[in-house]
């Protein structure tokens, strides 16, 4: 069945801080809310209406729900970062926000008259908990009239087995379950929606604390001189410049899996523009990339291939200036400002163009202290370049960098 009818609403369900990290959630958070910022980007570009759902109690707790005062729990109060939503779900202007105490967001009595203005027949929903408020806003729906879809993997759940009594429970009476993939696909079919790439391992898995941070520049689990800890940052970016979205699902002596969202193009790409007009990357571009770890410098020469230019390696400074000498027909000199322990990239950029003054230079570097200095001591015609970057900043940097030389 479509998960989309004639006037679907999104309706986002208890996405807040204290929900999410609470131990155990299923599938993790940073996964769920990926999903559910690739759903919202989408709906936010088809102009469907959206309703985000929090739940908020006083500080003092006299009006959380019956249960958690009799557990001494405490969560959404009202001013904490525990009651605000991750920030890609922010909700934007002219989305309605509904206040809840209990289960149903139908307690608010705001959020009817505000689907029926719009003529909504039917809600995708997704959030926290499966077996909880979001069973609650699926049944006060159902009962309203409202045909509701639930999108399987952007839903979330504390009780795994609870969840499955409840999704069997809601599919035979008031509720479809769909995937991420099949929504994505109808709500951008101009675009001809998005291609979900997932990779698998049987591994060791990750925990809950190595999970959090490996997206992070540099993070790596790996024993010294074994890992750069760039390459899950790298592909993070990717991905948010090709406005998509990535989710990591890992469990410990389980596996790893991870999930790029990535959005199909109308058309074939223009491999070499510039979207901001700085204009484009010659094709046959003559570099010298120097890098000395070898798992970035494979990286940046793919980038730099699919940009079409010739592509000569060097590992160090004293290897780029011995190539320098055997081969002058170089336009481009794209180097790391630390290079190991041996010449470092910018003292390398400075007797390369002194050799040849024609020579365009990029600088690169992980360290932002690197690259404010460099900024503060390199000729004004040098690019400056963060990484890890995408394939877009690369060529964008390169365009400008040429175009000047």
């Amino acid at each position: 069945m479509s998960a989309l009818g004639p006037r679907t609403a999104f309706l986002l369900v208890d996405l807040q801080n204290d929900f999410l990290e609470r131990p155990g959630v299923v599938p993790p958070a940073d996964a769920l809310c990926a999903r559910v910022a690739v759903l919202l980007a989408a709906a936010r570009r088809r102009s469907m209406p959206i309703a985000h759902v929090q739940t908020l109690t006083r500080a003092d707790g006299s009006d959380a729900m019956p249960h958690w005062r009799r557990l001494g729990r405490s969560a959404c109060v009202e001013g904490t970062r525990g009651a605000l939503p991750p920030p890609a779900l922010t909700p934007a202007d002219g989305e309605l926000v509904v206040r809840k105490r209990f289960f149903s967001p139908f307690a608010d009595p705001r959020l009817d008259p505000w689907l029926r203005e719009r003529q909504v027949g039917r809600l995708l929903v997704a959030g926290v908990y499966l077996h909880g408020c979001v069973r609650a806003a699926v049944l006060d729906a159902y009962e309203r009239g409202y045909e509701v879809a639930v999108v399987d993997d952007a839903v979330g759940t504390t009780e795994p087995l609870h969840a499955e009594i409840t999704r069997a429970y809601l599919a035979e009476r008031a509720a479809t379950f769909v995937r991420t993939d099949a929504v994505l696909a109808e709500l951008e079919p101009a675009k001809n929606g998005f291609v979900a790439i997932a990779i698998s391992d049987s591994g060791s898995g990750m925990s809950p604390e190595t999970r959090e941070r490996a997206f992070e520049p540099f993070f790596t689990t790996k024993e010294a001189g074994r890992g750069t800890g760039l390459g899950l940052s790298t592909v993070y970016g990717f991905v948010k410049q090709s406005k998509g979205a990535i989710a990591l699902d890992s469990v410990v002596d389980a596996g790893t899996t991870v999930t790029l969202y990535l959005p199909r193009p109308v058309a074939p790409a223009d491999a070499l523009g510039d979207p901001d007009g700085a204009g484009v990357v010659p094709e046959g571009l003559s570099v010298l990339l120097v890098e000395d770890d070898s798992e970035v410098r494979a990286v940046m020469r793919r980038f730099l291939e699919t940009l079409c230019c010739k592509v000569l390696e060097a590992p160090s400074g004293e290897q780029a200036l011995l190539a320098l000498d055997v081969d002058e027909r170089f336009d481009l000199l794209l180097t790391d400002i630390a290079l190991g322990a041996g010449m470092r990239g910018t003292e390398l950029a400075a007797k390369a163009q002194d050799r040849f003054p024609a020579l365009a230079i990029v600088l690169m570097s992980g360290f932002p202290a690197e690259l404010i200095e460099a900024d503060r001591d390199a000729p004004l015609g040098w690019e400056l370049l963060r990484k890890p970057c995408s394939r877009e900043e690369l060529a964008q940097a390169i365009a400008r960098v040429v175009a000047a030389s």
